[in-house]
């Protein structure tokens, strides 16, 4: 095309014939590209519905990749999200069952047993998260568990467990409003 277009500008008479030229190839290469972008937005459009919630997200996920227990997790979380604790621990379960040593599968089910009201349960659930976290731990595990702690009344395990979640990420909030509440039961002042 390029050398057509110059043959026909060296050529007298044939100016015109070049600018029409031009001007159509200009024409097409714009209407190509904005079929090209109008194609685009109705594929995004379409796929939106597919990541625009967490359900859909993870539905997807879970069947794209069935033996994900990261899949399965992320579904187990959005129900959990929506209060459909039995449902959760179903999705969770079978988390567990394609990884069984994955502690935030773990954590998340003793999240789950707080949530149902079996403080007791998830207590040693989120302790075995923590043993298999090693020794570092996540600071929201940590902050878990210390939470977990105080429903239970034990304080002097939950102390300790704010402490180390605040030390390993000092943004993290949860450790900092949850200590107070366990100091005040005890009848400390707030650190």
């Amino acid at each position: 095309v390029p050398a057509l277009l110059e043959w026909l500008r060296r050529t007298k008479g044939f100016e015109k014939a070049a600018a029409a030229v031009a001007t159509s190839w200009t024409k097409i290469a714009v209407v190509l590209c904005v079929a090209a972008i109008v194609g685009l937005g109705f594929r995004a459009r379409g796929q939106s519905r597919v990541w625009s919630g967490g359900r859909e997200l993870w539905a997807a996920a879970v069947v794209g990749a069935p033996d994900s227990a990261r899949a399965w997790s992320g579904l187990a979380s959005w129900f959990l999200d929506e209060n459909n604790t039995v449902e959760a621990l179903t999705l969770a379960q079978k988390a567990l069952d394609l990884e069984p040593e994955r502690a935030s599968t773990h954590e998340l089910i003793g999240i789950i047993r707080l949530k149902q009201g079996s403080v007791f349960s998830a207590c040693e659930i989120l302790r075995q998260a923590l043993d298999r976290a090693g020794n570092a731990g996540r600071p929201e595990l940590l902050n878990n568990l210390g939470y977990c702690y105080n429903r239970l009344g034990d304080y002097g395990k939950a102390l300790p467990l704010f402490e180390r979640a605040r030390a390993l990420a000092p943004w993290f909030d949860r450790p900092w409003l949850n200590a107070p509440m366990a100091l005040d039961s005890i009848g400390k002042p707030a650190e």
